[in-house]
């Protein structure tokens, strides 16, 4: 299973991705804006296989930054943004996942970017 870093600005979402992925096995790290996930992903990204599900909409810096960051920083990270609204404009190296989800919508989001 995949190391996942979970980013959201709102507790009980990322208490709920948290349990969710926890239960399917894998090992999850959390952050509640994209500077704190920055500082989590440079500190296991090289160490651990790391997939980033951010939201989209957050204070300091939104899940579509964090996502470019990420991505230029290693474009092999794997990526899925999480949404409560229509997104025209998903960058290629990004999966998506719309809220709020069910528990095997998530499951089914993580497992389809695999760990490196």
């Amino acid at each position: 299973m995949a190391t996942v870093l979970v980013v959201d600005d709102d507790l009980g979402t990322r208490q709920l991705a948290r349990l969710i992925l926890e239960q399917s096995g894998h090992v999850v790290l959390s952050a509640s804006n994209g500077v704190e996930a920055l500082l989590v992903y440079t500190s296991y990204h090289s160490r651990l296989d790391v997939v980033v599900l951010t939201d989209v909409n957050m204070p300091q810096m939104g899940g579509i930054e964090l996502a470019a960051r990420i991505h230029a920083m290693d474009p092999s990270t794997r990526i899925v943004l999480m949404t409560g609204s229509i997104l025209e404009d998903v960058p290629e190296y990004c999966t998506m996942l719309t809220k709020p989800f069910r528990p095997d919508e998530l499951t089914a989001a993580v497992p389809s970017v695999k760990p490196r």
